[in-house]
């Protein structure tokens, strides 16, 4: 059966959205995925939002991405983030939207979307899945102009089962995956009680756990946390590919830090395996420490991933 196609004559408010899933009662969900696809055609590219975007997650750079006409490739996932909630708040949808959390995303960008372009923005479920660590599922967003896509992003969400395992304390940090070599470059990010409302505003991701202290502790965490995509936004921006090439940026999040947190982030140029024209790779991990005192404190792996130029596709 073919996918229905919904189209909207724009974006939705991703405020009004959380309202509706914050005051509507429990209800009995579907297990048949939904085949719906919400389009919104001749979306622009807000000059001064994406200016503000780029700003937020590159606070200690003059020149916050490396061409002012070009959008941040993380502000294209806050322009469809509030199709996907609208997608994920329908009631019949196989998991509930305030109990998913952002784990992963993977960002594929074919060029540069400029800002003040028009786009269409299609939004739809991908994948679910059952993992040991609880219900997941994906949703893929793709950024077209006429017959040409600009762009795709996969946004992974998880429900955590009761009995789901957190990753131990500095268990992913031993890995050669996730080096701590004292030579590797190292940036620190000081990131206080405010950026989670900071990041709503200029995102439109105003999920509770991260605005409002007693929007986290009713959803079990005992502080606001980061939002997943600030923080990688800002290891994209550190790595600072070329603009006019196509990438791969792809991040995952499997302990997003309390705020105010101080966040220690390393990068590693990676040797391709793979023909010269394939590009570059910058590999990026993000930690912080975690304990009541020095002496019990443990490494916490935060988020990690990379950035990868890809030849002209």
């Amino acid at each position: 059966m073919s996918p229905t196609t919904k189209t909207l004559a724009r974006v939705p408010s991703a405020a009004a959205v959380w309202a509706a899933i914050l005051t509507r009662a429990p209800i009995a969900r579907s297990e048949k995925l939904p085949d719906l696809r919400y389009i919104v055609r001749g979306v622009r590219v807000d000059r001064a939002r994406a200016v503000r975007y780029a700003r937020l997650v590159a606070p200690h750079r003059r020149d916050p991405w490396p061409d002012a006409h070009v959008a941040h490739p993380g502000f294209l996932h806050a322009l469809a983030q509030p199709l996907g909630l609208a997608l994920m708040a329908r009631p019949r949808f196989p998991l509930p939207a305030l109990g998913l959390v952002h784990v992963k995303n993977s960002l594929l960008l074919h060029r540069p979307v400029h800002v003040e372009e028009k786009l269409d923005i299609e939004a739809r479920l991908g994948s679910v899945s059952h993992t040991p660590r609880g219900h997941m599922c994906e949703i893929v967003s793709v950024f077209s102009r006429g017959d040409d896509i600009l762009a795709t992003n996969v946004s992974t969400y998880i429900l955590r089962d009761s009995a789901s395992r957190e990753p131990r304390d500095g268990e992913a940090m031993r890995s050669e995956r996730h080096p701590l070599a004292s030579h590797t470059p190292r940036s620190r990010w000081k990131l206080p009680v405010g950026i989670g409302r900071e990041f709503a505003r200029v995102s439109g991701d105003a999920h509770p756990i991260h605005v409002s202290a007693l929007g986290a502790r009713a959803l079990g965490a005992p502080a606001p946390l980061a939002h997943g995509m600030l923080l990688g936004s800002r290891a994209l921006s550190e790595v600072s590919p070329s603009v006019g090439t196509p990438l791969l940026w792809e991040f995952e999040v499997p302990s997003l830090p309390p705020l105010p947190s101080t966040v220690w982030v390393r990068y590693e140029r990676e040797q391709q395996q793979m023909a010269p024209a394939a590009g570059q790779s910058v590999a990026f991990s993000g930690f912080s420490l975690r304990g009541p005192t020095p002496a019990e404190r443990t490494v916490r792996l935060n988020f990690f991933g990379r950035v990868r130029t890809l030849a002209s596709m």
